[in-house]
């Protein structure tokens, strides 16, 4: 099978030439490989080497190629060494004063008896190979300097296939990265409702991910791992430096809405390099404390309205650990019933606007919203189990990136008294902020769009004068 492919991108034919013979980059365009590695010592010529673990007929499979044609700034050609698929396949770089054609060339064959499908196979491959190609050129210069962005794409994060949708009215603005809540609930269907309410996208490149398993980012047969807490925070981190890339840009700003929030600042506590700020909302600190804090205000609630049903659903779960989706259902649904979750509106409700969401969203297909609902029961039987032991005054007692905690006075799925605790041991040299709500519960962002707003544009003019107070430092020591 031979496939080639060309196009014209607004970068220089040396910049480009740079990606393309970086061969570590390779999974963040090529949908096909789980991960690259350069094996060859110095600077990248003929005879280099390089290992791949490529996704091929449905399995994983790992391969070394070795660069068999070099031209600096124009042409690099590999293939693979003693692999039965015999893979190749070479660029060629034209320059075009301040833009640079690129052409690609790539053929395989299959191993074995699978030869005997090529003819089929050949279509799918040429599909595939042709969104990699997409993938690359929005990567090395489709991304304007400025002007508006609308681009839903996507990335490969560890060994999954993720989605992030990128959204600004002006791309040159700072990059904020929403990792949302869960476990199991999509984002990229929030991002109309996001806009309409807080008006992100006038003020920052947004990027919406839909996580691991979750939304468009659904499991695949050969995504076999568990999904747990850790592996949404290496997603995380990867994903950050992804954006750097993508957006050229040195950091990224990180708002994490409830286990969001948690995962945001376990990344920031680890890599804080790439993170200019951290902006959280209902963070999950401990998860036993917070069951028991919520089993017991909608146990006393049911008691107090004399509900009769809630009183017998929650009885049958008895009292925490609530680490499966039947058990953790059963709590969330009569916690945002008694207000616990956002005030003023029951599960229905909340259920009801996912699925609009879903529905009105251009990001999902009919059948991915239905599948998108199908998963989160799988993705919280997956994750729960994970999150039991959470803590985060032990896990991240410091944060070295900016941090504003945001918390809603009347939540009661992260209760304010363990956030104010966590906040005040925290140890973040780089400055901390905590900001109460007091006319939310858990969705501090909708139910207080105005003010959640107002946090962020002074999140904004603090990040300016810190760089500009950077500038000037720099300034003075040369």
């Amino acid at each position: 099978m031979k496939f080639t492919n060309q196009f014209v991108v607004n970068r220089p034919s040396a910049e480009v030439f740079a990606y393309l013979t970086d061969f570590d980059s390779i999974p963040d365009w090529n949908s096909e490989v789980q991960s690259s590695r350069t094996l060859t010592r110095g600077s990248v010529g003929k005879g280099t080497r390089f290992s791949q673990r490529r996704h091929l007929l449905g399995k994983l499979r790992g391969e070394t190629l070795e660069v068999t044609d070099f031209v600096v700034d124009r042409r690099v050609s590999a293939a693979t060494v003693g692999a039965a698929t015999n893979l190749a396949f070479s660029w060629n770089v034209e320059e075009l004063g301040d833009r640079t054609r690129l052409t690609s060339h790539i053929s395989t064959k299959l191993p074995g008896r699978w030869r005997l499908i090529e003819p089929i196979a050949a279509p799918v491959a040429r599909r595939r190979v042709a969104a990699n190609m997409r993938r690359l050129q929005a990567i090395l210069g489709d991304c304007p300097v400025s002007g508006r962005i609308d681009s839903l794409e996507r990335v490969h994060l560890g060994e999954t296939e993720q989605w992030i949708l990128i959204r600004s009215a002006d791309v040159s603005n700072p990059v904020l990265l929403v990792v949302g809540q869960g476990p199991g609930l999509p984002l990229i269907n929030e991002a109309n409702d996001l806009q309409v309410a807080l008006h992100l996208e006038d003020d920052y490149t947004v990027v919406y991910l839909d996580q691991r398993g979750c939304g468009k980012s659904t499991q695949r047969p050969t995504d076999t791992r568990p999904i747990t807490l850790e592996l949404m925070v290496a997603d995380t981190i990867e994903l950050v430096d992804f954006l750097c890339r993508r957006l050229q840009r040195q950091r990224v700003l990180v708002l994490g809405v409830s286990q969001g929030g948690t995962v945001a600042t376990l990344a920031a506590a680890r890599q804080p390099d790439r993170i200019s700020s951290l902006v959280t909302v209902g963070m999950d600190v401990n998860i036993a404390y917070a069951e028991k804090a919520a089993y017991d205000y909608v146990l006393s609630e049911a008691a107090r309205l004399r509900s009769g049903r809630a009183l017998r659903e929650l009885r049958r779960i008895g009292p925490p650990p609530h680490l499966d989706t039947d058990k953790f259902g059963t709590r969330v649904r009569w916690l945002a019933n008694f207000g616990g979750v956002m005030r003023g509106k029951k599960y229905r409700d909340i259920i009801g606007t996912t699925l609009r969401q879903l529905v009105t969203s251009r990001g999902y297909s009919p059948l991915e919203a239905v599948t998108t609902l199908r998963n989160i029961a799988r993705v919280q039987n997956q994750m729960l189990p994970s999150l039991g032991d959470l803590d985060m005054p032990t896990m991240a007692p410091r944060v070295d990136v900016p941090i504003y905690m945001l918390q809603g006075a009347h939540d009661f799925a992260a209760p304010p008294d363990l956030a104010e605790r966590y906040f005040k041991g925290l140890i973040a040299p780089a400055g901390k902020q905590f900001v109460s709500f007091e006319a939310s519960a858990h969705y501090v962002h909708y139910e207080e769009p105005g003010k959640f707003r107002e946090v962020l544009q002074r999140v904004r003019r603090d990040l300016e004068r810190t760089d500009v107070a950077k500038v000037a430092s720099s300034a003075m020591r040369a």
